[in-house]
């Protein structure tokens, strides 16, 4: 690849970005993003893959207690951000983005958090820190496109670590040149298997993203040096992790370019989910819903579910016939199972004894998914649209077809539903000593703050 100055631009952009830059529906996108990311941090306090990594941490001590954990108190900073980013991602109800391919909160605000309590920023920078995050993660994907994802890396980390590397440096008010020493201290950390959906890896992934992040912006303050040319050069990041989409060196200077000037948390926003699973299973959910909640059927009526999803859209779903939980949501079969069963999809559909009941079992066997090759998912998970026959023995045929997923950015939800979402998680994690009304006043006015150490304070 021809050597160009991207690492420098990329750093330059992170280094001078300013608050007053962000439009004000970006703002508001941003708070959102925080309620609905705490919301399942909190929810994902109860998950063992949580318990097992705070033990970790626990068990050989922490002697700079500084950032927050969810309801837990305080840590180093690294130590906080890897928390909180497996927290983030344990039950896999954090929001995705089409530019991504993947989480972009679950290590992003864990990286920005920690690293703005850190450095006792304001509430401006710290949503500052976020967005930058966000749009390095999102100009990522775009260079690299889905064929990254598809070759078997997992974005969260492979696109999440350099955008919470970007955040954290931002929060720590790095020059530009270190800032190019951060960008290639976290490339050499960079990596993430899709191999280990389904397993406790996945969450781990999106905190050690965080993790990495806020330790490579310390770590290049302090003046460990790395190569400055870590995005263009030959072995370098675009080098290393591209497939078969990546841009041409004029697309790449024009999406890079346009750091800053447009905003992906504008143009694409943030899908926040609706359900606790793999965001490619969630418009087949709210298809079979509608059918159950408007259509009259017994089970046993049922001869073949049909699930038709774009070119591509099946590419996370690796298990046909789960017997665990974390299993469970890359699974179609069990998604559809489970809705056609319960009617609804919510946490407890996705711990160990509702995966493994015999009823379940039974309806997996009469669900068939497919590909429709005229349709592509470049646009991400909510590109194309997904369709659900219910076809039963007698040969009614109920039909639907989703485009959109409910809780998309084309189909937000309310604040009142966040809210909802929120107060489940609270209820599912048995935290009852927080409150979702308070979170959500505090989250609402985090740029009225004056130090991000004390704001965060709410959160113990």
């Amino acid at each position: 690849m021809k050597k160009l100055n991207w690492t420098e631009k990329v750093a330059e952009k992170i280094s001078t970005f300013d608050y007053t830059q962000i439009p004000s529906e970006v703002v508001d996108t941003v708070k959102r993003a925080m309620i609905d990311t705490i919301a399942c941090m909190i929810a994902g306090t109860k998950e063992d893959v949580s318990k097992i990594v705070t033990s970790f941490i626990e068990e050989f001590q922490d002697d700079r207690p500084i950032s927050t954990v969810i309801n837990k108190g305080k840590y180093s900073p690294e130590h906080a951000a890897l928390i909180n980013g497996v927290l983030a991602h344990a039950i896999d109800f954090d929001d995705v983005n089409a530019p991504t391919h993947g989480h972009p909160s679950a290590p992003i605000l864990p990286a920005a958090l920690a690293a703005a309590e850190l450095a006792e920023v304001n509430g401006k920078e710290l949503i500052a820190s976020y967005v930058v995050g966000v749009e390095v993660m999102s100009i990522l994907g775009e260079v690299l496109g889905l064929s990254h994802y598809e070759k078997g890396w997992h974005t969260t980390t492979t696109y999440g670590t350099i955008g919470a590397t970007a955040a954290a440096a931002k929060a720590l008010s790095l020059t530009k040149d270190q800032t190019i020493k951060a960008l290639g201290i976290a490339t050499s950390q960079t990596a993430g298997s899709r191999l280990n959906f389904g397993t406790m890896m996945k969450p781990y992934h999106a905190g050690n993203a965080a993790r990495i992040g806020v330790m490579s912006a310390i770590l290049a303050k302090k003046g460990l040096t790395s190569n400055t040319s870590i995005l263009e050069g030959r072995m370098g990041y675009f080098d290393l992790y591209a497939g078969e989409e990546i841009k041409s060196i004029a697309e790449i200077d024009t999406i890079i370019d346009s750091f800053g000037k447009t905003f992906r948390l504008q143009t694409a926003g943030i899908d926040v989910k609706k359900y606790p699973c793999c965001y490619w299973t969630v418009r087949a959910a709210d298809g079979v819903l509608d059918i159950v909640h408007k259509e009259s059927f017994e089970l046993d009526q049922i001869d073949k579910v049909e699930v038709i999803a774009p070119s591509g859209g099946l590419n996370a779903l690796i298990y046909d016939r789960p017997t665990t939980g974390l299993q469970a949501k890359f699974s179609m079969e069990y998604v559809v199972a489970a809705c056609l069963l319960d009617k609804k999809l919510n946490l407890k559909s996705f711990e160990d004894p509702s995966v493994n009941r015999r009823e379940i079992t039974l309806l997996e066997e009469k669900v068939v998914k497919w590909e429709d090759p005229t349709q592509s998912v470049s646009a991400g998970a909510n590109g194309g649209n997904v369709v659900v026959h219910i076809k039963l023995a007698d040969g009614v045929v109920f039909t639907r077809t989703i485009e959109s997923a409910l809780g998309s950015a084309d189909l937000p939800l309310t604040l009142e539903q966040l809210q909802d979402k929120l107060e489940d998680c609270i209820s599912y994690s048995k935290q009852i000593g927080l409150d979702a009304k308070r979170i959500i006043k505090n989250i609402l006015n985090v740029e009225k703050t004056d130090n991000a150490r004390t704001w965060s304070q709410f959160l113990i």
